[in-house]
């Protein structure tokens, strides 16, 4: 999912929201991992392209849970309960 998505989905700014996954990407990855990420949108009102970054599930869950403290709770929640047999087995 593009930052220009996560943006639009949270009602945060995309610039905010490219520093905060910069952040967490220099976090997980390092500054070299950074162009594995990077991308660019084009605005569709004046024509130019700007860069963001496309996120791959496991970052976007890691970037989106820091702005929800409800979905934080839920995959803690989740991460908590025991794994059933039938999930176990798919698993295997």
């Amino acid at each position: 999912m593009l930052t220009t998505e996560v943006a639009e989905l949270t009602g945060k700014r995309h610039d905010h929201v490219m520093r905060d996954a910069r952040k967490m990407l220099v976090e997980l990855h390092g500054e070299g991992g950074l162009p594995n990420f990077g991308d660019t949108y084009r605005n569709e009102q004046n024509g130019q392209d700007y860069p963001c970054y496309r996120l791959p599930k496991r970052e976007l869950m890691v970037l989106v849970t820091g702005y929800s403290v409800a979905m934080r709770a839920a995959l803690v929640d989740r991460a908590a309960r025991p794994v059933s047999s039938a999930s176990q087995k798919q698993s295997q």
